[in-house]
């Protein structure tokens, strides 16, 4: 069997270690500890993936070459935090001002959706939401965005405005994305 070692980092822009999150390879886990290292031994040899994560922060993987009799050095990975979820979320009718209340109902086809986004580390972020009427699939959401907002700075409020709406009972979702690619979630 072989092993496979690294250190697990916030952010390279920080530097800071990351204890306590999960590594896993060829069936086995561990944590990092207090300066972000970790270590797994007993590994068959063979192409396995070392997964990252922790909560709050984006999951990272990539594939690793394990040798019988080796220990591969994985070097210096890193987790950057998710954005936070959207707050102040809220619908109005089609001209962004006049609230729609929560299982409201307007006439108008088109709605304004809007929330406060933010990021841990000042980032840009944009607002995405699934959008879907309770007769189709049924009556949930499928984890994919129908619309996103544009890119506003953290703590801005981000808003999209859905039009063409057919007559028929809606539920929605937010989450927050910031301009490096991390998610929060729903």
């Amino acid at each position: 069997a072989g092993s496979v070692y690294g250190r697990l980092l916030e952010n390279s822009a920080t530097g800071k270690a990351l204890p306590g999150a999960t590594v896993t390879c060829g069936g086995k886990t561990t944590t990092t500890n207090i300066n972000g290292f970790y270590y797994i031994g007993e590994i068959t040899p063979g192409n396995h993936t070392l997964k990252f994560s922790k909560t709050g922060f984006q999951t990272y993987s990539k594939t690793v070459a394990i040798t019988a009799g080796t220990s591969l050095d994985a070097g210096v990975n890193y987790l950057i935090k998710k954005p936070n979820l959207p707050a102040s979320v809220a619908q109005y009718k089609s001209d962004g001002i006049t609230s729609i209340s929560y299982g409201g109902t307007t006439n108008q086809n088109t709605v304004v959706l809007k929330g406060v986004v933010t990021d841990p580390y000042s980032k840009n972020v944009k607002l995405q939401i699934e959008l879907r009427r309770l007769d189709e699939y049924g009556g949930g959401f499928t984890g994919t965005f129908t619309q996103q907002s544009v890119f506003v700075a953290s703590g801005s409020t981000a808003s999209i405005k859905v039009s063409d709406l057919i007559n028929g009972n809606y539920h929605w979702r937010a989450r927050s994305v910031n301009s490096d690619g991390a998610i929060s979630d729903w």
